[in-house]
């Protein structure tokens, strides 16, 4: 009885030492899994961070045009009022044509 007691006890042994054997290998392809997953989030955090300096040149540049853009819209603005003024001015010179020649 002695006997099977031991080869039991040694079965049970053999069956944890396998048990651990597999679960140490799946913690160290865990281990190797999460060492490249870190590698790739320090290459996002690495980009986020480029992204954001590029965004904050991109806010700069934009606020160093909208001068630009305004002083644009106010030339815009000016030359309408010029196309009125020479469009009365070409109208006024008709009319003075007109009388010159009538007369």
């Amino acid at each position: 009885m002695l006997n099977l007691v031991d080869k039991a006890l040694a079965s049970l042994e053999s069956t944890v030492q396998a048990d651990v054997d597999v679960i140490h290998c799946d913690l160290q392809a865990l281990e190797s899994v999460n060492r490249h997953v870190t590698g790739g989030y320090r290459q996002m955090a690495d980009a986020a961070e480029g992204l954001r300096t590029d965004a904050d040149h991109l806010d700069h540049t934009h606020a160093s045009i909208d001068a630009y853009v305004e002083k644009l819209d106010l030339v815009k603005e000016q030359v309408t009022q010029l196309e009125l003024f020479v469009g009365e001015l070409d109208a006024w010179s008709k009319q003075l044509e007109s009388k010159c020649v009538n007369a």
